[in-house]
């Protein structure tokens, strides 16, 4: 049996991450401050008026600024989800897998787990890092190669993402019907 606080730990997580991506990803189409200040400009400009180009960008980056102020609160959520993985961890010991008696499928989806483990944390790190940068007073340069890091490791966790859905489609479908089930209720099936 799945204990709930693990169940709860994993849909929200789920939620916690996509609403992650999804910020990014509204951030780099949608509300991309370069798009938006042109298309700003352009339409003064059409409309017979004039813009200061660099009042365009911030009006644009002012846009945005309200659904970037949802992706930190998502980084606070993923930061006190990971916290609440590690007591779970603690206080469910038989939700850490025997790395030993696993076959060599489930041993690379451990490993998968483990890379997601790493990577949540250090993305956790790197986004306080960034976040305070000024607090801690970082230098520009650490914080834009921080920064640049972040978001190539962003593309691991879209991977993970899709790899884990696809992988429990098929678990779903071949070796481990009821998976899906088991992580909602708790219970395998009979």
């Amino acid at each position: 049996m799945k204990p709930i606080t693990l169940r709860i730990w994993h849909w929200l997580n789920a939620l916690t991450l996509l609403g992650l991506l999804g910020t990014v990803l509204l951030r780099k189409t949608f509300l991309s401050w370069r798009t938006n200040s042109a298309v700003i400009q352009e339409k003064i400009t059409a409309a017979g008026g004039q813009i200061d180009p660099d009042l365009a960008k911030k009006i644009a980056q002012a846009l945005r600024d309200t659904m970037w102020e949802w992706h930190y609160i998502f980084g606070y959520a993923l930061a006190a989800l990971f916290v609440l993985r590690i007591f779970v961890a603690i206080r469910h010991p038989e939700t850490r897998p025997n790395f030993k008696a696993l076959d060599l499928h489930h041993k690379l989806v451990t490993g998968g787990y483990v890379a997601l483990t790493l990577m949540t944390l250090m993305m956790i790190g790197s986004g306080f890092a960034m976040y305070f940068s000024e607090t801690l007073g970082l230098a520009k340069s650490s914080v834009d190669l921080m920064k640049e890091n972040h978001e190539t490791a962003m593309w691991f966790f879209v991977a993970f993402s899709a790899l884990h859905i696809g992988g429990v489609f098929v678990a779903e479908n071949r070796d481990e019907p009821g998976i899906v089930s088991r992580m909602i209720n708790g219970r395998k099936a009979d």
